[in-house]
Parts: C-alpha cells; structure tokens; sequence
C-alpha cells in the first residue's frame, strides 16, 4: 500500500475501507471505488490507483 492520498481519501481511511471489505481496493474519487480484484492487478491493468499515480 502506497501511503498517499487519493481522491481527498487518507492512506489510514483507504486502509480501514480495504480492510472493511477484506479486499484490496483503493478509493477511487469518482466511482467511490476501483472495480476489480486485487492492488496489484489494479496497479498494473486499471491505471487508476495510489499505487499507479505515484508511480506515473
């Protein structure tokens, strides 16, 4: 997990929502949350995570 902000969301408040849903999830400004499976795959296919604008 990237500790970063995303969508007015704090990296504790994304983490408390990622483990409510006991799945990986990144809040997403828009939607409320990214559809699909894990950070990684997230990361590497949705283009729309902490993970991927850090990292550009």
């Amino acid at each position: 997990v990237v500790s970063t902000s995303d969508g007015g969301n704090t990296w504790k408040e994304q983490t408390f929502a990622n483990n409510y849903f006991g799945i990986i999830r990144f809040v997403d400004a828009s939607t409320g949350y990214v559809s699909g499976g894990d950070a990684v795959k997230n990361s590497k296919g949705k283009g729309r995570t902490s993970a991927t604008q850090m990292e550009g």
